[in-house]
Parts: C-alpha cells; structure tokens; sequence
C-alpha cells in the first residue's frame, strides 16, 4: 500500500521590492514541483486575511504542511506555530532572503548535496 499524498498548503504573501505577481508565479511553479511529487496542494493568499489561512488549516481534509512564501509572513508562521492545535502541522517560511538573525536548521534527511548548497550559498 502506497503512503497517502501529503497535503500542503502554501500561503502567498510579499516582501521588499517582489510584487505580488512574482510571489503568485513563484508559488504556482512551487506547486507544480510538489504536484508532480503526488501532493495535494492547495494556495491560500495572505491578501485573504490571517483567519483564512486559520479556517484552512481547521478544515478537512487536515493540513500535513503549510508554507509561508515570503519572509513577510514570517511572523504569522510563528504565530501558527504556537497554536496547540497545529502542533502535528509542520511550518516552514519559504523564502529567497533568510534574515541573518535567524537560525537555519537543514534536515539530516536532505541528500549531501543539497546540504552541501544551503551550506555553501547560505
């Protein structure tokens, strides 16, 4: 029996000079990556209001991940973070600028090289 698809939800947002377009267009390609690897996916945009990204994530079917697209959202990631109710949820900001008073943290389950590129190009 295969494992059952992953459900993500990914939130649109913006930050700095990247309009809201690109942001759409970077999150859709990022939705056709994940699509391809058999998640379901769906996209939320934060114009929508922070209790619309909560209402998703308290709807059926349950949320396995959401990402945050921009460091803009950064704030309502930790927000969520700190809800009990999405403790088994996992949260990651997907952005192209970490800031640099944070702390990355790259999974041992990453393939070298990968690692070997978050290491290199930060």
């Amino acid at each position: 029996m295969s494992p059952k698809p992953a459900n993500i939800l990914l939130v649109v947002g913006v930050w700095g000079d990247v309009t809201h377009e690109d942001a759409r267009r970077s999150a859709d390609i990022l939705a056709e990556v994940l699509q391809s690897r058999k998640a379901n996916v769906e996209i939320v945009d934060r114009g929508d209001g922070e209790d619309a990204v909560l209402n998703r994530l308290r709807a059926k079917p349950r949320v396995d991940s959401v990402v945050f697209c921009s460091r803009g959202l950064a704030d309502m990631a930790r927000r969520v973070r700190l809800y009990r109710e999405f403790r088994d949820t996992s949260v990651f900001v997907h952005t192209a600028l970490v800031p640099d008073e944070e702390v990355v943290f790259v999974s041992k389950a990453l393939d070298p090289d990968t690692c070997a590129d978050i290491f290199i190009n930060g």
